[in-house]
């Protein structure tokens, strides 16, 4: 809430084993519940209900700033991944269709000339046997790690900085990885003399460096420290100690360090001094 009171937007995204044959769905989910607390707040506006002026503000801007960044095209395929994005700019999805139906084109270009074309981001099949790293084939890939880019751009600013927090990283499955790692090591959000940072995202993960799909979280780091572009910061949280262990249990009971010290000789031995698993360990 510090951080909210700021000015900040924060995005919270928690992965977890059952979601890894479902690629990227953790992280569009997350961007699809932020839109769409913004399209209430537009209904709102819509439907004559009194909001706070800066949000007010902030929703027109934050709609403006998206059409500025990516093209028509852009915000119809991304509604396959955020479908919020239907309620927030229907006059765009009116147009695709009016257009569809006339046969006039679905291709347009942003700003930059890049062209963008509509058409649906289509899952991979989840139930296939193949095994192979890349879901996505590499067009469609790099499609939404291009939209996903501009997006970020858009909706991050000075005024309105944002920090996407990534619980359980261990648990994500490659498509993601390679998503954030696209979006941490972007360098088009860089001014012209590569010292003026245009986008504000601040980017924290958490994840178990004793879980076996740790060496995708690895190569993922990896590549963000290899890329030179941002800044990497380690919190390793070990698992506490003697003094720790006997501190957190005598506080749980209630009772002097003296007396829970063998108790927690014990509790540390069987949870490795894992404050999750001591608190646990208490309940049973």
């Amino acid at each position: 809430s510090g951080l909210r009171n700021h000015g900040w937007n924060i995005l919270s995204c928690k992965f977890d084993s059952l979601n890894q044959n479902q690629p990227l769905s953790t992280i569009s989910s997350t961007f699809n519940d932020f839109f769409q607390n913004i399209a209430t707040t537009k209904e709102k506006l819509h439907e004559g209900i009194h909001v706070d002026v800066v949000d007010e503000q902030y929703v027109n801007q934050l709609l403006e700033s998206i059409e500025n960044h990516l093209p028509a095209s852009g915000i119809v395929a991304l509604s396959k991944l955020i479908p919020s994005f239907r309620s927030l700019f229907p006059e765009i999805f009116r147009r695709v269709v009016i257009d569809d139906d006339d046969g006039s084109g679905n291709e347009d270009d942003d700003e930059e000339g890049n062209q963008c074309v509509t058409g649906c981001i289509t899952y991979p099949n989840s139930d296939t046997d193949d095994d192979s790293d890349c879901l996505f084939p590499d067009n469609i890939k790099n499609q939404i790690h291009y939209l996903f880019q501009k997006l970020t751009h858009a909706i991050s600013n000075p005024q309105a900085p944002m920090m996407i927090f990534l619980d359980d990283l261990h648990w994500a499955d490659k498509e993601s990885l390679d998503l954030l790692t696209s979006l941490i090591t972007d360098v088009g959000h860089l001014g012209m003399d590569a010292d003026l940072d245009r986008r504000c995202v601040c980017f924290v993960a958490t994840y178990r460096y004793n879980e076996g799909t740790n060496r995708r979280v690895e190569k993922c780091v990896h590549a963000i420290e290899n890329s030179n572009v941002s800044q990497v910061t380690y919190l390793n949280l070990d698992g506490m100690g003697e003094q720790g262990t006997n501190a957190m249990i005598s506080d749980a009971l209630k009772l002097p360090t003296r007396l829970t010290r063998p108790l927690s000789d014990v509790v540390r031995k069987k949870t490795l001094g894992n404050p999750f698993y001591v608190k646990i360990f208490m309940a049973m």
